[in-house]
């Protein structure tokens, strides 16, 4: 499933995020520009704030629509932790037996009133994605990287990553390495998230 939920105009700290990253991004949703999401990095929750020119009522309306739509994506993405803010379960007991049992309550949300942890989640592992991603880049960039099918191990040839160069060391490994310099970046971030993952 596509996120419907992006960032844009990331700004991250590395050496300022700490119990959790340092950083500034606009929210945007199915490409719209929500709100304005910030975290100093010390562990406490983002902050959510309209953006330059934005009214608090368009404000108070896109994150009602924010709030919901992370939490579509999270009850499909991991339904467990869904259930820890939605499901309640309660002890119910037969009066003239009694047997007790447990017995799960769906919750009406109202989005409204929710908290932002479900905008938080989302927007932390959105985050996460756009860091690794240009990680990824980067490392395209500077030297050939080569993924073992058999073993899904990464390796690294110390040669930039030219054309010319790219064909030799795909002609020369390949069927059994995968050259990970000419895939899409999309399977890049597969390929890199699966073998760091095991």
């Amino acid at each position: 499933m596509e996120s419907r939920i992006s960032l844009k105009n990331i700004k991250h700290a590395a050496f300022a995020s700490h119990e959790t990253h340092c950083f500034e991004a606009t929210v945007c949703l199915d490409g719209d520009r929500v709100c304005k999401a910030e975290n100093d990095g010390k562990g406490g929750s983002d902050h959510y704030y309209p953006y330059k020119g934005q009214s608090c009522e368009s404000f108070e309306i896109m994150i009602v629509k924010l709030r919901e739509a992370c939490a579509d994506q999270i009850k499909i993405e991991d339904p467990e932790t869904y259930k820890q803010f939605v499901v309640k379960t309660v002890s119910v007991t037969d009066g003239k037996t009694g047997i007790s049992e447990s017995v799960a309550l769906n919750n009406e949300i109202n989005y409204g009133l929710v908290s932002d942890t479900f905008i938080e989640i989302v927007v932390c592992n959105t985050l996460n994605t756009s860091l690794i991603k240009k990680d990824i880049k980067r490392l395209m960039r500077a030297k050939v990287q080569m993924i073992e099918v058999s073993s899904g191990k990464i390796y690294e040839i110390k040669s930039k990553p030219l054309p010319e160069t790219l064909e030799r060391v795909k002609k020369q490994y390949e069927p059994e390495y995968l050259v990970l310099n000419t895939l899409s970046e999309e399977e890049q971030f597969y390929h890199w998230t699966k073998t760091t993952e095991d």
